[in-house]
Formats: structure tokens, C-alpha cells, sequence
């Protein structure tokens, strides 16, 4: 449970109970049985706090304004950038239209980017980029949206499967194309042992329902475009490749950028290292937090007749 709330905090947003449920890692409880361990465990109290429906770090419940702030900012920029929505979820060839990044939580920041993720329909992620980004250029959003990950419906796997890439998963809100999604989690069972509360199924409240011609539009597109296609395709994956190759070079994070004719992995600027090496030191310090208390309870204990609390660690 603090492994989950610790997570979060590295982006200073307060969980729910349900929220805290879904991102347990490695741990199967209910909601019931999460709030029991809370109340029960001195340990947590000491270092969690629970205020008007939400788990902070113990001293941060100012956080819980400003995620009710983001959550409106980013409400805003979903609705400045519908128009674009609607559109895309009308582009031919793309089976998933996922929204990532803090957009995905409502925690975005002034200044924050439409974060995307897709998938297409056979081997057409180099096509689907460009006219992502021509669209957002003719729509006058190029500087906010990023379609930052585009993958094949024939390759789903991904790499690296570790925590941080199951969070980032768990976390998409598709705006078109749930069943892929489905099918997403399936070619990547790591996600359902990382975090084996969470269930797709479940609803949650999004800002954003495409407009029912979108999926005619896209019907009769992919019919139109069928056989010119594989060369438009084709013809992406020279021009833009060039294009991306030459601008890789300059970006802070290349080694996060994959460019393979089944999946465009652009996180030139990724915080993963970043954001996994503070988590990591926040589990070391958790952890010898742990160990002073259980040495303080021992000797408590030993001086007073009485058992001391159980100790468990929560780190894998």
C-alpha cells in the first residue's frame, strides 16, 4: 500500500482507496480489507495520511486541492482539443485511441501535452504518425499533441516489461477501440501480475465520448484507402524515418526512442529513469524506516511483557 501512494506521490497525486487498490503491486485485497490494513497498521499511519476521501504522504494534504486544480485544467484541455478527437477517432487504420501522460490521470499541468497512444491496424504506424501530425499541424495543435507511442495490432508486446511500464498502461484511457486495448493487455500478461487488481472492465469517468460519425467515416476511409495503403506506407517509412533519425540525435532520452517498422516508440524526453531512481530511493527509505520501527517496537515490547506488531515489508 505505501509502494502505490508512494508511486503517485512522485507526481503529487492523492489516491482513492480504489485508486490505491488497482496500483498494489503483487497483492490481491479488496477495498474493505486495503482500509482495514490502513486503520490497523501504525506503521502506515505514521506515514500516510487519509483526508476527505483520499491517501497522501503523511503532511501533504494540500495535494488534494491541487489534484481537484489539474483535474479542471485538464478537463480544459480536453475540451479545447475535442475537435481533433473526434477527428482522429475517424482516421482509417487505427484500432486504439489511447490518451497517456498526465492527461490520463486529469493531472495535467499548465502546459501539459496530449499525450497518444495507438495502435494500428497491421503494419501502418509509420502512415498513422504522419497524418497524426499533419492533422495536428492543419488543426493547429501540433505543439500539444504527441503521438509518442504507435504500435502494430500484429506486434503488442512491449519492452521493457517492469513496473513502470505496467503503470503506464494500466493508466491509458481509450477514446476509441476498447477491445484492442483487451487484446493490448492479453499480448502483455506482466501487467496483470504487476498490478492483478486492476480490471479493465471497470468504468471510469472520462470527459470525452466520440461522435458517432467517426466510425463511419473511418469504415469508409479504410475502404477508399485499402489498396494504396501499403505504398503510402511504404513511403512514410523512408521519408519520416529520415525525418526522425536525424532528430533522435538531439533528444535527452534516445535510448527510449524505437523506430521499427511495427512499433514508433518516440519518448525522446522520458522522466523514466528519472522518476524510477526517486522511486527507488523512496522504497530504501521506507524500508530502513521499517527496520527502526520494528527495532523500537522489539525493545518497546520487551520492556513492557507485551508481543510487538507483526512486521511485513511491503517492497518486493
Amino acid at each position: 500500500m505505501l509502494r502505490a501512494v508512494t508511486y503517485a506521490s512522485l507526481f503529487q497525486y492523492p489516491l482513492t482507496p480504489a485508486e490505491a487498490r488497482r496500483t498494489l503491486v503483487g497483492c490481491t485485497l479488496s477495498e474493505i480489507e486495503l482500509m482495514a490494513l490502513y486503520r490497523s497498521s501504525r506503521f502506515l499511519r505514521d506515514r500516510l495520511d487519509y483526508r476527505a476521501g483520499f491517501f497522501v504522504p503523511a503532511g501533504r494534504a494540500e495535494w488534494i486541492a491541487e489534484r481537484a486544480k489539474r483535474e479542471a485544467q485538464s478537463r480544459d484541455l480536453i475540451t479545447a482539443h475535442r475537435r481533433f478527437l473526434n477527428v482522429l477517432c475517424a482516421m482509417p487504420f487505427v484500432r486504439l485511441t489511447a490518451v497517456s501522460g498526465s492527461l490520463a490521470h486529469l493531472n495535467a499541468t499548465r502546459g501539459a501535452d496530449l499525450d497518444l497512444f495507438v495502435i494500428t491496424k497491421g503494419p501502418r504506424v509509420w502512415s498513422v504518425t504522419a497524418a497524426i501530425v499533419v492533422l495536428a499541424k492543419l488543426m493547429g495543435c501540433r505543439a500539444t499533441v504527441c503521438a509518442n507511442f504507435v504500435i502494430a495490432g500484429s506486434d503488442l508486446a512491449i519492452e521493457p516489461q517492469d513496473e513502470f511500464s505496467a503503470n503506464q498502461i494500466i493508466h491509458l484511457r481509450p477514446v476509441a477501440g476498447v477491445d484492442a486495448y483487451r487484446e493490448f493487455l492479453e499480448a502483455n500478461p506482466f501487467v496483470r501480475r504487476t498490478y492483478p487488481n486492476f480490471d479493465p472492465r471497470e468504468k471510469r469517468a472520462w470527459p470525452f465520448m466520440p461522435s458517432p460519425w467517426a466510425a463511419r467515416i473511418k469504415r469508409a476511409l479504410e475502404s477508399t484507402l485499402a489498396v494504396p495503403s501499403g505504398a503510402i506506407e511504404a513511403v512514410c517509412r523512408v521519408a519520416y524515418g529520415r525525418y526522425l533519425r536525424r532528430k533522435v540525435r538531439r533528444w535527452r532520452s534516445p535510448d527510449q526512442v524505437k523506430l521499427t517498422p511495427t512499433q514508433l516508440k518516440l519518448h525522446g524526453n522520458s522522466h523514466r529513469l528519472d522518476i524510477m531512481r526517486r522511486f527507488e530511493q523512496a522504497l530504501r527509505d521506507a524500508q530502513d524506516a521499517r527496520r527502526a520501527d520494528d527495532v523500537r517496537w522489539r525493545s518497546d515490547s520487551s520492556s513492557s511483557g507485551q508481543p510487538a506488531e507483526s512486521s511485513r515489508c511491503f517492497a518486493r
